[in-house]
C-alpha cells in the first residue's frame, strides 16, 4: 500500500522504551510506521497497539540487527517500498549496539536523495 498522505518513519529500536514512546506519539499524529527491532513478539504487540491508537495507520515490523549495516539498508529499502518517500527516522538503539547514526541518515538520504528529514521530539 502506497502511502500519499501520511508521514512514513522508520523507527530503530521500536520496541524499547523510549523507541516505543516515540511510536506512540507518532502513531497518534497519523504517523506510518516500519518498527524494527530484535524481538518480534514484542515489535508484534506494538504494532497492534498502535492500530488500535490509530486504525487508519500501517504499523509493519522487522526483525534487524542494527549492528549490520545490511539489515539497516534492507529496513529502509522495505519502508520504502511500502510507504514511498520517508518524513524520517529514528535510531533508538542503544549506542554501543547499533550501526553509527551517520550510516542510518547516509541510507536514507540515499533512499531518498534528500527528500528525509530527521526526526524532531517535541516540535
Amino acid at each position: 500500500m502506497m502511502n500519499t498522505t501520511s508521514p512514513a518513519y522508520v523507527i530503530l529500536g521500536a520496541a524499547g522504551g523510549i523507541g516505543s514512546a516515540v511510536c506512540r506519539m507518532l502513531a497518534s499524529k497519523g504517523a506510518w510506521l516500519l518498527l524494527v527491532g530484535q524481538t518480534a513478539a514484542k515489535l508484534e504487540a506494538l504494532a497492534e497497539e498502535l492500530n488500535g491508537l490509530n486504525p487508519d495507520g500501517d504499523y509493519r515490523s522487522r526483525v534487524a540487527d542494527a549492528t549490520k549495516s545490511a539489515d539497516i539498508d534492507s529496513s529502509f529499502t522495505q519502508a520504502v517500498e511500502r510507504f514511498g518517500p520517508l518524513a524520517g527516522a529514528a535510531n533508538l538503539v542503544a549506542q554501543n549496539r547499533a550501526a553509527s547514526v551517520d550510516c542510518v541518515w547516509i541510507r536514507c538520504a540515499a533512499l531518498r536523495a534528500g527528500r528525509v528529514s530527521d526526526v524532531r521530539i517535541g516540535q
